[in-house]
């Protein structure tokens, strides 16, 4: 199995990077510099699969003739032996000393799907919140992608949120009407918050599960996701693996570099308990847990933590604030890469700059409400600020590492700008949220 970016987009940056995947259990594809737009590509970045379960990405130089199925082998092999071994050795099948260019062998039922399969037969019923604004394509590709979803039981509920126009509404009455579990729902506040309280408070799944109308979703992930909750009653949520849909521009590329949506190829838990990670910074920087376009929660435990927290409608931050709340009221939260979706990331670099300045508002505010949470907190969080100014400013952190020579000083200083505008932000929304309540008491 193979995809690879379709759009192309001139632009001055960095040169654009093929996106592609490949599942391992197959032939291996040769490597086209060109792509069948005809937008030619000096470098691919390869995401491999085998059975289907993510094992790690490959960046690698394509060269004006492509590159050939035995130099896609040896490319994958170089990076990623060590996991393919260990993931056959988990399957119960022989290690191999190089990649077979027919591929690995491919088994019927291995063992890693087995726990999936498991899931699938005794299904949690699930529903699925689709929050949108004025993107009917987009959300048409996100919603023929959830169509095809390989799970028995879940409603999709579409939030469109402040809509300006129909189009949304007209799109789904002209193309989705065969979708029996599809309802559609709007929402006069403008913002993702509000739209995913909206979801949450119609869905009627077990699970409750959160995905982007620029995203496409892996035929597995609403399965993936359930079956991170067998892991243990105190799960209260269920994250996943988002990649890059295309790496075509400038922007998109810089985005990955700031750090993209990913967080690696290994199943992690996290909790103030045995999961806990070493670095100071934990469980404020709770970001690591996953992203909002890719979640999944026990719907009674979302509610029970409150659900998300309508103050920070402003600024975006609903995912992580409920992550950290989910954390310090002593659940789990798990990290599943099988659970895969592929972004669209911002294309242009002028969405780019306003996301980076929304982000920076979205942690200023997030760590605004740590603070007032209780006096504990404020103690706490204020005795690791050194820490954390290390890691947002050092440009060897985990934070900035990644960043190349040619990623914009600009963004960096944006996000800068929005962190300290995000506590103004934060009490300006605690302020709307008390006046809407005490509009409802009158």
């Amino acid at each position: 199995m193979m995809r690879d970016s379709a759009n192309g987009q001139s632009a001055v940056g960095p040169n654009p990077i093929r996106v592609m995947e490949i599942e391992l259990a197959k032939r291996l594809p040769a490597i086209d510099p060109v792509s069948r737009t005809g937008r030619a590509y000096a470098r691919t970045s390869i995401l491999a699969r085998l059975h289907g379960r993510p094992l790690g990405v490959v960046v690698t130089e394509i060269g004006q003739n492509g590159l050939t199925p035995t130099e896609v082998a040896g490319c994958i092999w170089r990076e990623l032996a060590p996991r393919i071994n260990e993931h056959l050795r988990a399957d119960g099948l022989d290690q191999v000393e190089l990649l077979p260019l027919n591929g690995l062998l491919d088994v019927p039922d291995p063992r890693c799907t087995a726990a999936r399969e498991k899931c699938r037969r005794e299904a949690p019923t699930a529903s699925i919140i689709v929050a949108t604004h004025e993107r009917p394509t987009g959300l048409a590709r996100t919603l023929h992608s959830l169509a095809e979803l390989d799970y028995p039981s879940f409603e999709l509920i579409v939030v469109d949120n402040a809509p300006e126009t129909s189009d949304t509404f007209d799109m789904l009455q002209r193309d989705f009407t065969h979708m029996s579990r599809l309802r559609y729902v709007k929402e006069p506040r403008r913002g993702l918050t509000p739209s995913r309280v909206r979801g949450l408070e119609l869905a009627t799944g077990t699970i409750v599960a959160f995905t982007d109308d620029d995203v496409v979703v892996d035929r597995q992930w609403l399965a993936e996701l359930a079956t991170g909750f067998e892991l243990g009653d105190e799960i209260a949520c269920v994250t996943g693996l988002t990649f890059p849909l295309e790496l075509d521009t400038p922007a998109q590329i810089w985005f990955e570099e700031y750090g993209g949506f990913g967080k690696g190829f290994d199943q992690r838990s996290f909790n103030l308990g045995r999961n806990r990670p070493s670095d100071r910074l934990f469980p404020y920087a709770v970001a690591r847990v996953g992203s909002g376009n890719n979640m999944a929660w026990r719907a009674d435990l979302l509610r029970n933590i409150g659900g998300f927290d309508l103050a920070l409608t402003r600024t975006g931050a609903e995912d992580i604030s409920a992550f950290f709340d989910a954390i310090t009221n002593g659940y789990t939260i798990v990290y599943e890469p099988g659970a895969l979706i592929f972004h669209e990331h911002r294309r242009d670099y002028v969405d780019l700059k306003r996301q980076m300045y929304w982000y920076g508002i979205g942690l200023g505010a997030y760590l605004t409400r740590c603070l007032m949470a209780d006096w504990k907190s404020a103690v706490d969080l204020a005795g690791r600020a050194p820490s954390g100014l290390i890691y947002m400013l050092n440009p060897a952190s985990g934070k900035n590492k990644k960043k190349s020579r040619a990623y914009p000083n600009e963004l960096t200083r944006l996000e800068r700008q929005g962190a300290l505008r995000g506590p103004f932000t934060y009490f300006r929304g605690r302020r709307e949220v008390g006046r809407e309540r005490s509009a409802k008491r009158g």
